[in-house]
């Protein structure tokens, strides 16, 4: 639903891209007929004006019909019909989340599939499940050229950790029982210790993803923002020159296609950082922005 969410804001501010360039390219081309009726601009500069009002005008109902889309998709998953849900106006700012001290890696816990991975553990001795939890390695995740730092207390994946599971799991059993259950009893326990280690992998491997993708992606918008304000230096350069008379239209419809599609990519690129959160959130069982989401609402 979030990312539903951050999609249709982002394709209404598209949306408003492409009017403001359709209402720009307008105007452009009045100029360039009211130059050619004065003797100044070619009948190709008018055509060259015409066909790239007509290529910004063709570009909106895609983007209509995407987000369309995207508002019927969220109206099911709140139960309700197409065409009753009204998407985000726009995107919101980047929150800024991911401290830079890192995240505690017990918020892991929240998974629910490591919760239901420790409670088959619990389910087959509880003994090992508390030894479990009680030494789980308390280690932080920082976002530091997309890599995990790991401050292992205990081992995690290697070393006595794992083999805990030895050393407690044969007292724990009545030595009277018939063997064959003894030994039923010891393989469901040490498959479901198996089942907790690779649900831990797992939930490492995806919040390093979700982190790494998140720094990029928020390099990305930064470079966008640095290269939109360049595009919109050389297209103010090349609308002077041309009233001036120094460059031909040709110039002002590169500058004005390099600025479009600049503006275009970093709004995608700003809710893909939006997505990433997200993504990062679901990694870690979602509750990692609670605090910073009732913060805002006692600001409002």
């Amino acid at each position: 639903m979030c990312d539903l969410y951050f999609l249709s804001g982002e394709l209404n501010q598209r949306l408003a891209l492409v009017d403001a360039t359709i209402a720009n390219r307008r105007r452009n081309l009045e100029l360039v007929e009211n130059r050619y009726r004065d003797g100044i601009a070619s009948a190709l500069e008018v055509y060259q004006a015409r066909q790239s009002l007509q290529a910004a005008e063709a570009g909106r109902p895609p983007l209509v019909e995407a987000l369309r889309q995207t508002e019927n998709g969220m109206a099911v998953l709140v139960g309700d019909y197409a065409g009753k849900v009204r998407g985000a106006s726009g995107l919101p700012a980047d929150p800024g989340g991911v401290p830079a001290t890192g995240l505690p890696a017990d918020l892991l816990q929240n998974r629910p599939d490591l919760k239901a991975a420790m409670a088959r553990i619990r389910a087959a001795d509880a003994d090992v499940a508390a030894a479990i939890a009680d030494r789980f390695p308390a280690l932080s995740l920082t976002l530091s050229a997309g890599r995990v730092r790991q401050d292992l207390v205990t081992g995690l994946i290697e070393g006595n950790f794992w083999s805990l599971l030895g050393s407690l799991s044969a007292p724990v059993f009545d030595a009277g029982r018939r063997k064959a259950e003894v030994d039923r009893n010891q393989a469901l326990l040490r498959e479901a210790v198996a089942d907790y280690r690779q649900a831990v992998l797992t939930a490492f491997r995806e919040v390093e993803d979700a982190l790494a993708a998140l720094e990029q992606d928020r390099r990305t918008v930064a470079r966008l923002e640095a290269l939109a304000a360049t595009a919109q230096s050389s297209l103010d350069l090349a609308r002077d020159s041309y009233r001036e008379g120094l460059v031909d239209y040709l110039q002002v419809l590169d500058a004005e296609r390099s600025l479009f599609d600049v503006r275009d990519r970093l709004l995608q690129a700003r809710r893909q950082v939006l997505s990433d959160l997200v993504g990062l959130g679901r990694a870690l069982g979602g509750r990692w922005m609670d605090s910073e989401i009732e913060k805002r609402f006692a600001r409002e």
